[in-house]
């Protein structure tokens, strides 16, 4: 009953410093900082990631745009937060996302 990401390019168990600029994977689910060299790759990447994933998974042809989201408007919004290009902005946490996509359902 649970489902598990795993990022097999580029896995580390922790927070690290891109070292290689663009990294590996499709663009649709890359957070800005994966383009860029010398920048933390973390939890608020992962936010990004599974906001992406959301949108892929849910609305129609993945857009991003309200009008093609079948779910509540509040879901639409926590996955909006989710894919922010400013970092500050995201959730801080994949389980801060979660919890607050399953509240707004």
């Amino acid at each position: 009953d649970r489902t598990l990401l795993c990022d097999l390019d580029e896995y580390r168990p922790g927070p690290f410093v891109s070292t290689m600029g663009r990294m590996y994977g499709s663009t649709h689910f890359m957070a800005p900082e994966e383009f860029a060299l010398g920048e933390m790759i973390d939890r608020q990447t992962m936010v990004y990631t599974m906001g992406a994933t959301g949108f892929a998974l849910l609305a129609r042809e993945g857009s991003r745009d309200r009008a093609d989201w079948p779910l509540s408007a509040r879901s639409c919004d926590c996955l909006c937060r989710a894919v922010s290009d400013k970092r500050q902005n995201r959730y801080s946490s994949p389980a801060e996302l979660l919890a607050s996509f399953v509240e707004a359902l």
